[in-house]
């Protein structure tokens, strides 16, 4: 799953109001989940990158995947206590 897929979901969850709360804890738990996995397949990948304009691409992916699960963090501590 794609990055922009992940955080329309969560955007969609955070401004639902038809599941439940539960419910809601429960997927945006996942989407931290997938977003971790993430996280830890670029850090894997960059070490064996090469060229620079890839390792930098894949840096910025990272900083992004990392602001995203912070993000997504403080959101599950606010909807789900």
């Amino acid at each position: 799953m794609g990055l922009e897929k992940i955080l329309k979901k969560l955007n969609d969850l955070t401004n639902s109001k038809k599941s439940s709360l539960k419910e809601n804890c429960e997927a945006i738990q996942e989407l931290l989940e997938k977003l971790e996995k993430k996280r830890n397949k670029l850090n894997r990948k960059l070490p064996k990158e090469d060229s620079n304009s890839k390792r930098k691409s894949i840096k910025l992916d990272l900083k992004i995947t990392e602001a995203e699960i912070k993000n997504t963090k403080k959101i599950l501590r606010k909807q789900c206590q």
